[in-house]
């Protein structure tokens, strides 16, 4: 079908004017062009499809890495045990960009700041200092926060000998 002018409902001619390389004349030229819609099977079409498909992947990508970056932001508990006796531990711990902050809860309620605490990709150490009859303790945590799970290792001195256990604490749901 065309249109009267030459043109048909797939293809129309374009013409355009050039300068002839041995000379001043002008030439006109005829070329036609496709009015065909890109199909997925185009080399261009496949390049965009690509192109939108690692960028698309890129993203997720980057958004699954940021979701999976470890926060030790909250309040974790875990039991000890002390021959035949437990205990449930409650440590709340903040990080506010690097700085991490926090306190363990004690007996009566009572919060024991946590000092020289670090933290970095997901890796977290703090020490706590109390006091009870007068002699001063200092247990010195280190651990690796893991999704809702901080494992890790507590140093101390009993006794005047120093002894280390695991530790592994649970994110409490608030």
């Amino acid at each position: 079908m065309g249109d009267g002018r030459g043109r048909s409902a797939d293809n129309f001619c374009g013409r355009l004017m050039r300068r002839e390389p041995t000379g001043n004349r002008l030439a006109v030229v005829t070329r036609t062009f496709s009015r065909q819609p890109l199909m997925l099977g185009g080399t261009a079409m496949r390049r965009l499809l690509a192109a939108a498909l690692v960028l698309g992947f890129l993203g997720l990508a980057s958004a699954a890495l940021a979701e999976d970056k470890p926060d030790p932001t909250g309040t974790w508990k875990w039991t000890v045990k002390f021959g035949d006796q437990s205990r449930e531990m409650t440590l709340k711990l903040k990080l506010e960009g690097e700085k991490l902050t926090g306190a363990m809860v004690g007996r009566e309620g009572k919060d024991f700041p946590i000092t020289d605490a670090e933290y970095k990709d997901g890796d977290l150490s703090f020490k706590l200092v109390r006091e009870r009859e007068g002699r001063k303790m200092v247990a010195t945590y280190s651990g690796k926060v893991s999704g809702d799970t901080i494992k890790g290792k507590v140093e101390f001195e009993r006794q005047g000998q120093k002894q280390s256990r695991d530790w592994e604490a649970k994110r409490a749901k608030d």
